[in-house]
């Protein structure tokens, strides 16, 4: 059989993950998973296509589907995670819609920051975190304020870039904006773990928590880049994207997990 979605619209996802979903009963759950990424991201497989292409890296098992090291968790590890929760699909749909609400997207982002908290104290075997609303709502705040004030500086320097074009300063105006973005960008999935770890938001901008993330730089990067290839994938599909980003979570805390401190006293 093969599981095709077409992404269309949100009301069409809908119906295709949950069409996707019924073809996927008879399989594995981890098969299943790896056809419902590669599906959203545009890229149809069948299932037998999908044991050729496991039987062809049978013995690099542990390693990641996107060339990651070897005993990490893989992507088809991270996507059955999120497949083994009873109410997987619910808390999909529910995220895909709030995410494009005003407002309303904190619960999406806060609840992405409970499994991210979860899966940093490796307690995502069991399940997937209930989706609590005041919590969620409270912790999608938090992490909104983080996500604004780390791009605060970039945007100034972009904002000074724009008003002197005519000027000799502009094109270093603009590198340093475009190279403090980048660098936002990447500190800011380890800020956020070093936050849900501390309970504290003033430790997602301790520069010396911060500067720890050299310590395991090329794992931290092999995730980045599989979390940034499947939200790429996913892009302007709300509900594939949500799903992703629920898998992206996993992956992240797994890592970060190994390396932040002990929780200290909260806000």
């Amino acid at each position: 059989p093969v599981a095709m979605i077409d992404m269309g619209s949100m009301s069409r996802q809908a119906v295709a993950l949950q069409r996707a979903t019924t073809i996927c009963v008879n399989l594995g759950v981890a098969d299943c998973s790896v056809i419902l990424v590669l599906n959203f991201a545009g890229r149809s497989i069948t299932i037998g296509e999908l044991h050729n292409e496991r039987s062809a890296s049978a013995d690099e098992e542990g390693m990641s589907i996107g060339g990651g090291m070897m005993g990490k968790m893989s992507v088809t590890e991270a996507l059955k995670k999120v497949l083994d929760d009873e109410h997987w699909m619910r808390k999909t749909l529910l995220g895909g819609v709030l995410l494009w609400i005003p407002v309303l997207f904190f619960f999406p982002k806060g609840y992405l920051m409970q499994l991210l908290r979860a899966a940093i104290r490796r307690e995502t075997d069991r399940g997937l975190p209930t989706w609590s609303a005041s919590e969620s709502f409270i912790l999608g705040a938090k992490a909104f304020a983080i996500w604004v004030l780390y791009y605060v500086l970039p945007a100034l320097f972009l904002w000074l870039a724009h008003l002197n074009r005519a000027n000799p300063a502009y094109s270093t105006l603009l590198t340093i904006g475009i190279v403090l973005a980048v660098l936002s960008t990447l500190f800011l999935p380890w800020g956020a773990a070093v936050w849900l770890s501390t309970g504290s938001v003033r430790s997602a901008f301790d520069i010396r928590r911060l500067l720890k993330v050299f310590g395991f730089l090329g794992e931290y990067l092999d995730v980045f880049v599989r979390c940034l290839l499947l939200v790429v994938f996913s892009a302007g599909m709300p509900f594939a994207g949500f799903f992703a980003a629920m898998a992206c979570m996993q992956l992240l805390g797994e890592v970060t997990g190994r390396y932040v401190e002990q929780p200290e006293a909260k806000d």
